[in-house]
C-alpha cells in the first residue's frame, strides 16, 4: 500500500514539474469559473445554501389545540384558538403590555391632533411574508374591510363610525365621529395585506411566523429556524390522550382534572399564569322573574363562597371583586362588596319576601327555584355543584343545566337562561359599554341590565381622554353596578400550560393572554429532532 502511494506521489510531482504552466492555468481557470458562477447565479446558489443550512439547524415544536381553526384572518376570528394563532402570524398597529399600557407595534408614532383625530406614522422596512412592503394602504384596507356591511367580520364593532384616510405611504389619519377615549386600545387588531383580496385570501402576515402548511388537522408556522406545529383535536379528552401518547409535546388550557391525570408525567414542565383579562362569573338574566329583584341577586352574591370555588377550579386563580380586568389600565380600585355571609343572605331573601317555610324559600305559594346554565366541562360542573351547596342551605331549589358549546352560545345570545356560569373576555381598558349599557342587549349585555345611572357613567367616561376624569367615573360605575348586582364576579382564571422539559428558555414575563406564551418562541432552546 505504501509503495502504491509513493508511486502516485512521485508520478504527480513529475507531471506538475513537466507541465507546470498547464496545471497553473487549469487551477486559475477553475477559480475564475467558480467566482463567475457564484456572482452570476448568487440568487440561486446562496439562498439554496442558506436554506440547506437552516434546514439542518431547524427544530420543531408540536402542541395540541382543542377545537378547530377555520380562519387565519384577524378580522374573522371567532375562537380563542384562532385569536392565539393569528397573533403569531399578524402584527397590529399597537399592542398591550402586561400592565395594560399601550405599546407601538407597526405604528412608529401616534399623534392626537384633536379628541376625534389621530395620526399614525407607520414603520418602514416592514415586509409581508411574501416579500411585499407593508404600507398605509394595508391599514386602510384592513379598516375598510372590517366595516364592509357585506362581510361578517368580528372586528366590525372595533372601527364602527370611524373614517380612515391615507396621508402618504407611511401615514394614516383616523377620524372619529365623536370623542372616544378607549380608541387607541382598539388598534390592537391584526393588519391584513391589501394586495391579497379577500376573495382569494391567503394568510400572509408580518408577524414572527409565516404559515407553512394549513389543513383541517394541523397548522404549521415557521420562522426558518423553528417550526410550530399545532394539531387540532375536537375534545379536551382527545388532546390529553394525544399528550400521553406522545403525538404532541405540549398542551395549554388544562383544567385541574387534566393536571391530576398528568401528575405522573415527570418529563413535562407546568407553566401557570393568571389571565387578567378573563373573568369567570355567574351572570343573571335580570328580566327572569326569580332573579328580577336585586335583593335576591345580592343575597345570592353573599351566599357564594369564592374562596371555595378557587380551590375547586385550580387553586391558583385570583378572586375578583368587580367587573374590571385585574390591574386595569386606569388602576380603578375594586373592593369586595359581598363577602361570604349566609346570615346576610337570609336577611335579604326575607326582605325580598322569600320566607323560609318547611325548609323552602316560599313567596305567594311558590318555591324559589333556580336553574344555573353552564358548559359540560368538568371544571364548570364542579363549580356549579359547589355554588349550589350554600344556596341549597338557604332553602333554594337549585339545579344545573349543562349545555354543549354551541348550545351554550345560543342560550346566551337568546337570553334563554335564569343564571349562566361562564368566562368572559374583557379589556384592560375599563370601558365596559358593550357589556352593561342598555342599548347593547343581545349584543354584549347578556344580563339585559337597564340602569340609567350605569348608562350615563359609561357614556361620560368614554367621551374624555382624561385619565383622572375616567378613573372617577369608573369608580362610581363599579359602585353602582355592585348595587344592581347583575352578576357574581368570581375570579380571574389561571392558564395552565404543560410543556416537554426539552423545551427550555421559555419566558412568560409579559403574559396577558394565552397567545403571549409564544412571546419569545424564537429564543426557545430545543434539541434538534427531539420535539
Amino acid at each position: 500500500m505504501t509503495k502504491r502511494l509513493r508511486f502516485f506521489y512521485l508520478f504527480a510531482l513529475a507531471f506538475f514539474r513537466k507541465n507546470f504552466r498547464l496545471a497553473a492555468r487549469a487551477v486559475i481557470f477553475a477559480l475564475f469559473t467558480f467566482v463567475f458562477f457564484t456572482l452570476t447565479f448568487k440568487g440561486i446558489w446562496l439562498p439554496f445554501g442558506q436554506r440547506l443550512w437552516l434546514s439542518l439547524e431547524k427544530t420543531t415544536y408540536t402542541e395540541g389545540v382543542v377545537g378547530s381553526v377555520k380562519s387565519l384572518n384577524p378580522l374573522f376570528e371567532t375562537t380563542e384558538a384562532e385569536s392565539e394563532l393569528n397573533t403569531l402570524v399578524f402584527r397590529s398597529l399597537t399592542r398591550l403590555d402586561k400592565s395594560g399600557k399601550l405599546q407601538l407595534d407597526l405604528a412608529e408614532s401616534i399623534q392626537e391632533v384633536t379628541p376625534t383625530e389621530y395620526v399614525f406614522k407607520l414603520k418602514k422596512n416592514v415586509f409581508w411574508h411574501d416579500g411585499k412592503n407593508f404600507t398605509a394602504g394595508d391599514v386602510v384596507y384592513t379598516v375598510e374591510s372590517s366595516q364592509d356591511a357585506k362581510l361578517a367580520t368580528t372586528a366590525k364593532t372595533v372601527f364602527k363610525d370611524i373614517k380612515i384616510e391615507k396621508i402618504d405611504d407611511y401615514t394614516v389619519k383616523f377620524k372619529l365621529r365623536e370623542p372616544f377615549a378607549p380608541f387607541l386600545s382598539q388598534t390592537t387588531v391584526g393588519i391584513i395585506p391589501a394586495h391579497i383580496p379577500l376573495s382569494s385570501y391567503k394568510p400572509i402576515g408580518t408577524g414572527n411566523f409565516r404559515v407553512a402548511d394549513f389543513t383541517p388537522e394541523k397548522l404549521v408556522l415557521s420562522n426558518g429556524r423553528l417550526d410550530l406545529v399545532f394539531r387540532f383535536y375536537m375534545s379536551a379528552e382527545r388532546a390529553v390522550l394525544a399528550l400521553k401518547q406522545g403525538e404532541v409535546k405540549a398542551l395549554g388550557g388544562l383544567e385541574k382534572k387534566d393536571l391530576e391525570q398528568l401528575a405522573g408525567f415527570s418529563n413535562y414542565q407546568l407553566y401557570s399564569k393568571t389571565m387578567p383579562t378573563r373573568l369567570t362569573a355567574v351572570f343573571f338574566n335580570t328580566k327572569a322573574e326569580a332573579v328580577s329583584d336585586k335583593l335576591v341577586r345580592q343575597a345570592l352574591s353573599y351566599a357564594t363562597a369564592k374562596s371555595s370555588l378557587i380551590k375547586v377550579a385550580d387553586g391558583g386563580s385570583v378572586i375578583a371583586a368587580g367587573p374590571l380586568a385585574s390591574g386595569n389600565s386606569l388602576q380603578v380600585a375594586e373592593k369586595e362588596h359581598f363577602p361570604f355571609d349566609l346570615s346576610k343572605a337570609a336577611i335579604l331573601l326575607d326582605k325580598a319576601g322569600w320566607k323560609l317555610e318547611k325548609g323552602k324559600r316560599t313567596k305567594d305559594g311558590k318555591h324559589l327555584s333556580l336553574t344555573l346554565t353552564t358548559a359540560v366541562s368538568d371544571q364548570y360542573q364542579s363549580l356549579a355543584k359547589e355554588i349550589g351547596k350554600s344556596w341549597s342551605i338557604l332553602g333554594i331549589d337549585y339545579q344545573v343545566l349543562s349545555l354543549q358549546p354551541g348550545e351554550m352560545d345560543q342560550a346566551i345570545k337568546d337570553t334563554q337562561f335564569q343564571l349562566v356560569l361562564t368566562t368572559e373576555a374583557i379589556n384592560f381598558d375599563p370601558d365596559q359599554y358593550v357589556l352593561w349599557h342598555s342599548t347593547q342587549v343581545r349584543q354584549g349585555n347578556l344580563t339585559v341590565l337597564s340602569s340609567p345611572k350605569v348608562d350615563k357613567l359609561l357614556e361620560d367616561a368614554r367621551k374624555r381622554n382624561d385619565n383622572a376624569f375616567r378613573k372617577e367615573k369608573y369608580a362610581e360605575f363599579v359602585r353602582i353596578l355592585a348595587d344592581e348586582s347583575p352578576a357574581i364576579f368570581l375570579y380571574y382564571p389561571t392558564y395552565n400550560w404543560l410543556v416537554n422539559k426539552k423545551v427550555s428558555n421559555i419566558r412568560l414575563d409579559r403574559f396577558v393572554t394565552p397567545a403571549d406564551r409564544f412571546q419569545n418562541a424564537s429564543e426557545w432552546k430545543i434539541p434538534r429532532f427531539a420535539i
